[in-house]
């Protein structure tokens, strides 16, 4: 119940937010008194973690995810259409070496002279720091979607996922200031902040279209956990 409830939470921020008004690199991305040039990545959680975790695969429609009303999907080759019944859902944890290119562009992304993070999160202001100032990346997934070839799929629209906290933290401890964001990596080195709703044991993120397998990296941050900042205006799924 509590995963299902968290889903539903992160479906319903992703599908009441303003894509239009979070589709640039968002100025209200928080660093506190730390200048963007000086921020470190601390990846040291992430790297005593990496690869530990086992990889899942479920349908998209499951205990531990769920589609947002309206979402399509088709091969990512031949475009054919699929029923969601037919895709598979498949999360795997990232190696180490992945791990660490992943934190090396995290850093190029923050530090960059036009910095290279979009704010999808839903919320107008976001902290990118936990409470000792760093960007504390906690862990990193792989994630895509397949048919019963195993062949890749694109969705248009949205979709969450729902992990356990204890699995994300991999041992840190969030203080009751602190939050989880999670974000994903494009292809051009951009990281887009999503959705994340944490409920009891339970953390979900609401993805957008995806055509491929798609990087999101977690990490700690100084913010208000998603539960406690419902939306009046959210639409009924």
């Amino acid at each position: 119940m509590k995963k299902k409830m968290a889903i539903v939470l992160s479906l319903v921020l992703a599908c009441s937010m303003s894509m239009t008004a979070f589709a640039a690199p968002s100025p209200s991305l928080n660093t506190g008194n730390t200048p963007v040039s000086q921020v470190t990545v601390d990846q040291s959680v992430a790297t005593a973690t990496a690869g530990t975790a086992e990889s899942t695969v479920s349908g998209v429609a499951s205990a531990t995810s769920a589609v947002a009303v309206g979402t399509t999907f088709a091969t990512a080759k031949g475009n054919q259409a699929l029923d969601a019944a037919s895709v598979q859902l498949v999360v795997a944890p990232t190696t180490v070496a992945e791990t660490t290119t992943s934190a090396n562009e995290l850093t190029k992304a923050l530090t960059a002279k036009k910095v290279k993070i979009i704010n999808k999160s839903g919320e107008k202001n976001i902290s990118l720091l936990n409470r000792e100032g760093k960007v504390k990346y906690l862990c990193s997934r792989n994630v895509y979607l397949t048919n019963s070839k195993g062949e890749l799929v694109a969705s248009k629209g949205s979709i969450s996922i729902a992990k356990s906290l204890k699995e994300i933290l991999g041992g840190y401890q969030l203080a009751e200031n602190e939050t989880i964001r999670a974000m994903y990596k494009r292809a051009d080195g951009t990281f887009v902040a999503l959705p994340v709703v944490i409920k009891g044991d339970v953390v979900s993120f609401a993805l957008p279209s995806i055509s491929g397998v798609v990087e999101v990296v977690f990490t700690a941050a100084v913010g208000t956990r998603q539960e406690t900042l419902q939306s009046e205006k959210a639409p009924k799924l």
